[in-house]
């Protein structure tokens, strides 16, 4: 199983090209009973290299091969650069730049440096996106802003086509997905996949987006109140602009959803829900939608619930 098992995919590529894959996606849906409430847990933390990044690299190295490009700079907290690295090792001849700041956490900075092979070439500075800009003008590559870059979503419908058997053409005002964002890419594509899954922009789950207490520029824009504090034991929200917001935002309106930050204990009290439900070896990142199911189910009659298991 791939991405590439969606037509729909599959249709944005031309047929000669060469697919490159480590049979991301499909990943499992564990459904638990939950009062009145069906609760299925998506785990992307479940992907080849531990994230839902895989469906975006998988589909951005093949469109990259397809133009000859077999070298590419990108500024990246950790996930990306893991995901797009392995991915690169898999092809073979793919260099990669990889611009890390500081603060990347030393687990993920371990990570990357033992997929570099002494071929890729990393770089730790303060200034991750001004890095990557000049290298990618002084190199003459490309550099992969995947937070922006729409042409990596496709990769991302195929988490929206698998999430689909879930919901009806109909109605789904009583089903929800709870969806962690950073950049919001993930989400984006997702949404066009159910979309297109779906065969409409009407009747869609009520989206809900989580982020930390450290780093939520989504939330604020629906709630300026939220507090921002300086520490987050999930590690993976990182980006404090998120130029995806306008799309988001609508996302969240059309389908009366919400956004909200995720304070630390509730992250913890997550964690101990799940463990209670024999669910254990969930990130601090994964367990931010199952925070928020917490919350949301209180006071309310939902008769579905995803969360979606980031990864690391």
């Amino acid at each position: 199983m791939s991405i590439w098992i969606h037509k729909e995919i599959n249709e944005m590529i031309t047929p000669e090209t060469r697919l490159i894959t480590l049979y991301e996606g499909n990943t499992r849906e564990i459904e638990l009973k939950d009062g009145k409430t069906k609760l299925i847990l998506k785990r992307e933390d479940n992907n080849p290299t531990g994230s839902w990044k895989d469906r975006g690299s998988a589909y951005k190295m093949t469109k990259l091969i397809s133009r000859g490009i077999y070298e590419a700079v990108i500024a990246s907290s950790g996930n990306a650069a893991i995901s797009l690295m392995t991915y690169a090792n898999s092809i073979g001849n793919f260099k990669m730049h990889i611009v890390i700041s500081n603060k990347t956490s030393v687990e993920k900075q371990n990570i990357i440096i033992s997929l570099a092979r002494d071929y890729h070439q990393i770089y730790k500075v303060e200034q991750m996106r001004i890095k990557a800009v000049e290298l990618a003008s002084e190199l003459k590559i490309p550099n992969l802003k995947v937070s922006v870059d729409d042409e990596v979503l496709p990769g991302y419908w195929s988490l929206g086509l698998e999430l689909a058997k879930n919901f009806t053409k109909q109605d789904n005002k009583n089903n929800a997905i709870i969806i962690a964002a950073s950049s919001g890419t993930t989400l984006v594509g997702m949404i066009q996949g159910l979309h297109i899954a779906l065969g409409s922009e009407l009747n869609m789950p009520k989206i809900f987006v989580v982020q930390t207490q450290k780093v939520h520029p989504i939330v604020s824009e629906l709630h300026p109140e939220v507090e921002q504090i300086d520490h987050s034991i999930s590690d993976a929200i990182v980006d404090s602009k998120a130029l995806r917001s306008p799309q988001i935002l609508k996302i969240i309106s059309e389908t009366q959803g919400d956004a909200l930050s995720i304070s630390d204990e509730e992250i913890l009290l997550a964690k101990e829900f799940l463990n209670n439900k024999n669910v254990t070896d969930v990130s601090y990142t994964s367990l931010l939608s199952v925070a928020r199911y917490i919350r949301l189910i209180t006071n309310s009659n939902f008769e579905k619930i995803i969360c979606i298991l980031a990864g690391r």
